[in-house]
């Protein structure tokens, strides 16, 4: 005879209460990660970068990350690198064995270049092919496609300047994320509205 305990898991299965468990997917073989290198630049969003590394390893991309001197203000090196597992590079001095030349190597790693966010300065670096920091070098050498998502105060986006460099880097080939409403956190923290310019959410460029 069926035990009441039967009859209960019965119900509560057949209610969808109860869901069978399913068997955690394999890990992905290293040599089938698909490799992406994340250039982080100084916009506010680069609070959000962890949360953007650790999707991309969960789609099965191993990633490299790279940061512009300001980026590094807003968000820990020290947590990137035990995300990654890798070594966070924040200049194109760095001498190391890992990349003699960090720039070229990072890019020549890469299938696929994201820039996450891009301030204002990033994308006028990128766009005029100015070359003095590391992400905007990278992007210069990456043969791979580049996806670019800038991040800034809704009158810098929209100031003829920033989408002048804007329709450069489009004409250039690169691959633009679309700003979302985000709050202006220049603003006190009471007085925050929903601006045009923020990077849209993790999920989104995901």
């Amino acid at each position: 005879p069926v035990q009441p305990i039967d009859e209960l898991v019965a119900l509560l299965v057949g209610d969808g209460v109860l869901v069978a468990a399913q068997p955690p997917a394999p890990p992905v073989p290293a040599h089938r990660l698909r490799r992406v290198l994340l250039g982080i630049s100084g916009a506010i969003a680069a609070v959000d970068a962890p949360e953007l590394v650790r999707g991309l390893q969960r789609a099965g991309c191993e990633v490299r990350v790279a940061l512009t001197r300001n980026a590094a203000r807003l968000v820990s090196r020290a947590a990137l690198d035990a995300i990654t597992h890798h070594h966070v590079w924040t200049s194109l001095w760095q001498r190391d064995r890992r990349a003699a030349v960090p720039h070229i190597e990072l890019a020549e790693w890469a299938e696929l270049v994201i820039v996450f966010p891009a301030s204002a300065t990033t994308l006028s670096r990128i766009a005029t092919g100015d070359c003095s920091d590391l992400v905007a070098a990278m992007v210069a050498a990456a043969r791979a496609p580049v996806v670019i998502v800038p991040s800034m105060n809704d009158a810098m986006y929209s100031s003829p300047a920033v989408q002048a460099n804007l329709a450069t880097l489009r004409a250039h080939g690169r691959h633009l994320v679309h700003p979302a409403h985000g709050l202006e956190v220049a603003d006190q923290p009471h007085a925050r509205r929903a601006v045009l310019g923020a990077a849209p959410p993790v999920a989104a460029v995901l």
